[in-house]
């Protein structure tokens, strides 16, 4: 007879897998940001920042969507043992205009808040299409740059209607002035944000 243990036999316990973080509503989409402390590429779109930081950068991510920030409002800490510190953050939506609100708890804000990242280059216009609103520009290196468009006027019944930058550079481009325009590089799109006379 084979000798059997009387002893019972433990299964070994399963291997527990650490919890796999739930991806932000900006990662489902298709301008995703790189999850919190990964490596800065040259197709990042957006990174983490301290909360103080985000008041100078005048952009956040706002429920996944990339806000020009219009207000930053904190809320009264309750009186609880759980009690956070927590901000209410309200901003317009940088291509639709749309009003995104939204409330951010400081206290578990470990990796800091999302913003896109940004850059300012200056133009020479070289032509504006008034009904397209496209653009024509000259870079420093002397070529040609044609992929920048004029915003459109937010709230406006009238779709050709141009923001005020917009309309500003179609008149006095129209009056023959000579002009340069800052664009703003956001969310990998180019914004139309100062319109100026070049004086060279």
């Amino acid at each position: 007879h084979r000798w059997r243990s009387s002893e019972p036999v433990c299964a070994a316990p399963p291997s527990a897998e650490p919890e796999k973080p739930h991806p932000t509503p900006t990662q489902r989409q298709s301008l995703a940001a790189p999850p919190a402390g990964a490596g800065m590429g040259d197709d990042a779109l957006t990174e983490w920042v301290p909360f103080e930081e985000m008041k100078k950068r005048g952009f956040c991510i706002i429920k996944g969507n990339p806000c020009r920030v219009t207000d930053i409002t904190a809320k009264v800490k309750g009186t609880g043992a759980s009690a956070n510190d927590r901000v209410v953050i309200s901003g317009i939506h940088i291509f639709t205009g749309v009003k995104s609100v939204d409330t951010i708890n400081l206290t578990n804000a470990h990796d800091g808040l999302e913003v896109p990242i940004t850059s300012k280059k200056q133009y020479m216009l070289l032509d504006v299409d008034s009904d397209t609103g496209f653009v024509s520009l000259l870079t420093d290196e002397g070529e040609t740059k044609e992929d920048a468009q004029l915003s459109r006027a937010q709230g406006d019944a009238d779709e050709q209607a141009w923001d005020e930058v917009g309309a500003e550079t179609v008149r006095r481009f129209e009056e023959g002035e000579s002009l340069k325009l800052t664009l703003l590089s956001i969310m990998g799109k180019d914004l139309v944000v100062k319109c100026e006379q070049d004086p060279g």
